[in-house]
């Protein structure tokens, strides 16, 4: 199974405020679901309750420490490793990383993939996007996103595939 990770980050690395995007960008959310549907997604407990149901026409998997935490029609894992094994153990060619921070940073050995949205905005944020070392990618993929008349910015989507082996 191949593991992607999905993102949107702005140009000052930030992917969050107070728990929510601090953008509207529908073109990058309309990208994100045609990515994403039919497969697996992995998040952590704070990303899941700030979407606040299970993605539709996913497996969701949400990740955390909380012991009695339940939630309808999603799979509870206690760490990223557990999350990527049950992932792995549904037969799926591909899951998706998309967040939190502590997800995307405890997760980055195991990525085969990269979706980034670079969001042309400098937001104020809380919450930042883990560190890449980008001589183990390759940009497979650049297109620049005009902003629509309901976006709040234009954003490149750029797919990149790891070039080295992973530390896994």
């Amino acid at each position: 199974m191949k593991l992607t990770a999905v993102v949107a980050v702005a140009e000052n690395n930030v992917i969050g405020r107070k728990g929510q995007l601090p953008w509207h960008i529908s073109s990058d959310l309309k990208m994100f679901k045609k990515l994403t549907s039919g497969g697996i997604v992995i998040m952590g407990r704070k990303s899941y309750e700030s979407i606040g149901k299970p993605l539709l026409h996913r497996i969701n998997i949400v990740v955390t420490r909380q012991q009695n935490f339940t939630a309808d029609e999603v799979i509870v894992s206690t760490s990223v490793e557990e999350a990527i094994a049950k992932a792995n153990s549904l037969n799926h060619r591909e899951a998706f990383i998309i967040g939190g921070a502590e997800i995307f940073h405890s997760s980055y050995n195991y990525w085969d993939k990269i979706y980034f949205s670079r969001v042309h905005l400098h937001p104020e944020g809380d919450t930042f996007f883990t560190d890449i070392n980008w001589l183990e990618w390759v940009k497979i993929k650049e297109e620049f996103i005009e902003a629509g008349s309901n976006d709040d910015a234009a954003f490149t989507f750029r797919e990149f595939h790891r070039r080295i082996e992973k530390t896994r």
